[in-house]
């Protein structure tokens, strides 16, 4: 097992106001992967593009998700999938 601190893990910025740290790769574990998004006050992230099913865990901050069902609110300490 592995073990390491999420924000040891360099950022990629390539998505403007969104820090991405890719805490757990394809490289480590072929059938999952854990990014962790840092994503500014009034920024979002892009939507899905593939296939895999997505889950949330919000440390902090306040935001919104969106779904086939709508968009739903999103408050620390909330789980989505």
């Amino acid at each position: 097992m592995k073990v390491r601190n999420y924000r040891e893990v360099p950022a990629d910025t390539d998505i403007p106001d969104v820090a991405l740290r890719s805490v757990i790769s394809a490289a480590e574990a072929p059938r999952f992967s854990m990014p962790v998004f840092a994503v500014a006050v009034g920024s979002s992230t892009p939507l899905p593009t593939r296939e895999s099913e997505h889950e949330l865990f919000i440390l902090s901050g306040r935001g919104k998700a969106r779904g086939d069902k709508g968009e739903r609110p999103l408050a620390p300490n909330d789980v989505g999938s």
